[in-house]
Order: structure tokens, then C-alpha cells, then sequence
């Protein structure tokens, strides 16, 4: 799972939504899973959970399937490598951290 703060360009972010994760120097195309929930973004409490769509300038927790497996870390471990980019049409779209590896 990634928490992201997403910056969604001409369609909203839906299940099912391809992207490209870019880690370091990877890039690999994925898709998100899932939408688990919308957070606040001064407090960080949970808005809405099970969301249908992201839309722009949201915060949001997100499962994200990638077609193979790659190495990551957490952001709990290592700030620095624990950090991912989504884009899509060769713009960034998100910017987020490392959650949980599953």
C-alpha cells in the first residue's frame, strides 16, 4: 500500500486506473488496486473511507499492483528510498511514500 497526494490530470483516479511507478531508477508499469481511504491534509484524519474516485489535490491511501515484483523500502525504514512517483501520459500525477509491502 502508498499513501500518495495526488494531483489527478484529466480524469479522476479510479480502481482499475494504469500508471507508471517510478522508485529510484526503476520504472514499472502498474495499476491501482485499490482506493482504501481519503485522509485530511493538515491532520491526516481519515475522510472517507472506500472512495470511488480521487480527484485533484487529494491525500489518499492506495493499494498499488505493479505487473512484476520489484525491491522497495519502506518509508518507516529509510525516508529517502521509501519515497514513489505515479505518473501517467508522461506527466507526474503523485508523489507518495512506501506504506506497506505486501
Amino acid at each position: 500500500s502508498s499513501g500518495i497526494n495526488a494531483e489527478w490530470p484529466l480524469r479522476p483516479g479510479t480502481k482499475g486506473f494504469p500508471i507508471d511507478l517510478h522508485y529510484q531508477t526503476v520504472n514499472e508499469p502498474a495499476v491501482i488496486s485499490r482506493l482504501i481511504s481519503t485522509h485530511s491534509k493538515s491532520n491526516g484524519q481519515v475522510l472517507k473511507s472506500k472512495p470511488r474516485c480521487l480527484t485533484k489535490n487529494q491525500v489518499a491511501l492506495i493499494e498499488i499492483k505493479c505487473e512484476r515484483a520489484i525491491c522497495l523500502e519502506l518509508f518507516k525504514d529509510s525516508k529517502s528510498l521509501g519515497r514513489i512517483t505515479c505518473r501517467y501520459g508522461g506527466n507526474t500525477i503523485a508523489a507518495g511514500m512506501v506504506i506497506e509491502i505486501t
